[in-house]
């Protein structure tokens, strides 16, 4: 999330940040095919799941002769988007595919680089001025970080070699065996944000098979699910999820409008022209 890039020069752990909202974070916008910035309406902790291993890297350095790895602790479900803007979850994905990168940089005068994805870059430091003011800024304005210092300890050589570094194919995807905290947060609008270098989904996006529902949101159910020809399988699915996935609270009694419900899908069936 855009920070304090003195004490937070990588990020801020998405654990501190539980209960919070109304601060934005880098996502990707599909329908401006570049990075931005998106409102989080809330973050949370969903439990203790058992998380898996992605592992990632690519080539970087100005003549790309540097190899370089990441990786990503997340739920097997959890959708990651690939290079081209879909989304697949994290335990179908393969050797060799390439993500949604995160790229940034640091220039030779030290300040960080932020790819736009549109072939184009910005200072960190004046991105974040431009969508505070809602326009490009002027030649003739002057933007600063708070301090007016680049980096903690200056940038370094290294850092310049690697400035373009560029990690987006998976490695490897492997179960870890081991249960953890784990949290989510709901962006407005583009819905995906960051997470250690590469675009994932936020909440609200249906697991598995429902994907062909589109989006659904657990604290509208019933009322925002249309389910067709297969819905006895989507509608068990749905309900799972929104348990699964949300804090506690009063529960949806659908078993006990079971008849209620068939009755309107059977209706909707006899309407449908996809039969």
């Amino acid at each position: 999330m855009p920070r304090d890039i003195i004490r937070y020069p990588e990020g801020v752990a998405i654990e501190t940040l539980v209960g919070k909202s109304s601060f934005h974070v880098y996502t990707f916008d599909q329908d401006q095919q570049k990075m931005t910035l998106s409102e989080v309406e809330k973050v949370w902790r969903t439990g203790e799941k058992e998380v898996w291993r992605l592992r990632f890297g690519g080539y970087s350095g100005v003549r790309k002769e540097n190899y370089k790895e990441g990786e990503l602790l997340a739920t097997p479900e959890h959708l990651v988007m690939l290079d081209d803007g879909s989304y697949k979850p994290l335990k179908a994905l393969r050797t060799g595919e390439s993500l949604k990168v995160f790229k940034s940089s640091h220039s030779t005068d030290g300040y960080r680089q932020i790819g736009l994805g549109v072939g184009q870059t910005i200072s960190e430091h004046r991105g974040l001025l431009e969508f505070a003011l809602g326009r490009k800024s002027e030649s003739t304005e002057v933007a600063h970080q708070l301090d007016r210092r680049r980096k903690m300890d200056g940038i370094t050589s290294e850092e310049i070699r690697e400035r373009y570094a560029d990690n987006h194919q998976v490695i490897s995807v492997e179960p870890t065996g081991i249960t953890v905290p784990v949290y989510d947060m709901k962006v407005k609008r583009t819905h995906n944000f960051v997470a250690n270098g590469i675009v994932v989904h936020n909440s609200g996006a249906t697991p598995g098979e429902a994907v062909s529902w589109g989006k659904v949101d657990p604290d509208r159910l019933p009322d925002a699910v249309v389910c067709y020809v297969d819905s006895t399988i989507a509608l068990p699915l749905i309900t799972a999820y929104a348990l699964a996935r949300h804090e506690p609270r009063e529960p949806k009694r659908l078993y006990e409008r079971r008849g209620e419900l068939m009755e309107l899908l059977m209706s909707e069936y006899q309407k449908s022209k996809r039969r």
